[in-house]
Order: structure tokens, then C-alpha cells, then sequence
């Protein structure tokens, strides 16, 4: 699997060429998100932990890590924000405070291997949840196998993760999930990176995924995670030349 994520990421980018684009994309979006005055977007703190969680419960209602329960969701922000390398930003309504988010993390490897050493911390997260559900175990047990491959990838420590995007149901369509990409975008080249990475459900989820092919991310491969469910992963800014040989 890494060498297939490796075959299909692989990419030459120069530092003008992502500027370029991400200019391009911060002049479409980031208007439309300041028409609303009563938002801001601003990079989380540990302090931001909490609200994260809630708008993640709201955001995706029935999806793995939500089942795994609110402790689980603060150690795992927790352990972004705490990454040197993680992006984090929220969006924040002087009225409502945080309304959305955006998280991921440069040097993919080196995050899921702090992950992995935190284990015992998310364990005890999830314990509750585990007893409540214990079919939840087979897909952590599928979701730690996809991390260890991930992090075996030698090509993967280039890029910055895309891990979670979420906005309020009742703030979207307010261009809120357009501007927070823009700004992570941003945010991600600040790390040294040329390239971004997400993954996303292939099947019975067209919005999502024309969500990020309007903004310029290419389709670079479909990856299978945990039974039948299969991810399509993306990359920014788009190939602009040939794919390296795999060694």
C-alpha cells in the first residue's frame, strides 16, 4: 500500500507553483468568508479542545471517531495541537464561538508514531465507548494497521495531512469549509511542505468530493480502509509534472 501511495503522490512541485495556485484560490474564497463579518478564522489552542469536539459530535454524526466518544476526540486534538509540525485553525462567531475547524499535520509518519506512543492515553479515551460497543475494537484494530502503513511511507514525511474538516450544520453554506481549506493551505506551506494530502469517502459522498475538486485538489488514488469502505485520497496543488518511478 505505501508503495502504491507512492507511485501516485510522488510529485515534482516548485515553491512558485503552489503559491501561484493557493493566490488564485485565497482570491475566490477568502472574500465570500469575510462578507461575514462576525467570523474569524484563527490558528486553535489547547484552550479551543472542547468546542473542537463538540462541533466534530455535530459534524459527523455516526462516523468512527465520533463513536469513540468526546474523550477520545480531546486526546486526539490534543495531540495534534501539541504536534510542533500540526495544523489547527477554528472558525469563531463572536456569538456562537467556534463554528468550525479545520486540522492536519506535516510529516505524516512522525505524527502517527507520537499517536502510536500516546496509545495507552487514547486507550483509556476510549474505554467507555468500547464497552458500550466492542465491535468498535475490529475497526480501531483496521484504523492501526492503516496507521503503521502510513507511517512506513518514506514519501508521505513530504506532504501535510488534511485530517479533519468540519463546520456546524447550521453554518454551512456560508463558505466557511472553503475558507478554512484556503487557510490551511496556507498554513500547511508554512511548514515546509510542497504538497497536501486528505483522504475522503469514495462511495455516497459526491458532495465532499466535488467540495475538493472545485478547489483544485486531484484525485490520486482510492485506498481501501476497514471492510468494504474504500477512501479517495487527494492531492494540492495538482500534478504539474511526471510521477517518480517508485524505487
Amino acid at each position: 500500500r505505501a508503495k502504491a501511495y507512492q507511485q501516485h503522490v510522488t510529485q515534482t512541485y516548485t515553491t512558485a507553483a503552489y503559491a501561484n495556485r493557493l493566490d488564485n484560490l485565497l482570491r475566490q474564497i477568502v472574500p465570500a468568508v469575510n462578507d461575514n463579518s462576525t467570523v474569524t478564522l484563527r490558528p486553535a489552542t489547547i484552550a479551543d479542545i472542547e468546542a473542537v469536539s463538540r462541533v466534530h459530535l455535530a459534524a459527523f454524526r455516526g462516523f468512527f471517531l465520533s463513536r469513540m466518544g468526546k474523550a477520545f476526540l480531546r486526546e486526539y486534538y490534543r495531540t495534534i495541537i501539541d504536534y510542533p509540525r500540526g495544523v489547527a485553525l477554528v472558525a469563531v462567531s463572536e456569538q456562537q464561538g467556534i463554528v468550525g475547524f479545520a486540522t492536519g499535520f506535516a510529516d505524516p509518519p512522525t505524527f502517527y508514531d507520537r499517536l502510536r506512543r500516546r496509545r495507552f492515553a487514547l486507550a483509556i479515551a476510549a474505554l467507555p465507548a468500547l464497552l458500550r460497543a466492542p465491535w468498535l475494537l475490529s475497526k480501531l484494530k483496521a484504523n492501526r494497521r492503516r496507521v503503521i502503513d502510513n507511517a512506513s511511507s518514506e514519501v508521505a514525511s513530504q506532504v501535510c495531512e488534511l485530517s479533519s474538516l468540519a463546520v456546524l450544520p447550521q453554518w454551512r453554506g456560508r463558505h466557511l469549509g472553503r475558507g478554512l481549506v484556503a487557510e490551511f493551505l496556507h498554513r500547511a506551506r508554512q511548514t515546509g511542505v510542497q504538497t497536501v494530502s486528505l483522504t475522503t469517502d469514495a462511495e455516497n459522498n459526491e458532495a465532499t468530493n466535488q467540495f475538493y475538486h472545485s478547489l483544485g485538489f486531484q484525485l490520486a488514488a482510492a485506498e481501501q480502509a476497514y471492510g468494504t469502505r474504500t477512501l479517495n485520497r487527494y492531492v494540492y496543488p495538482p500534478a504539474t509534472s511526471k510521477v517518480k518511478a517508485a524505487a
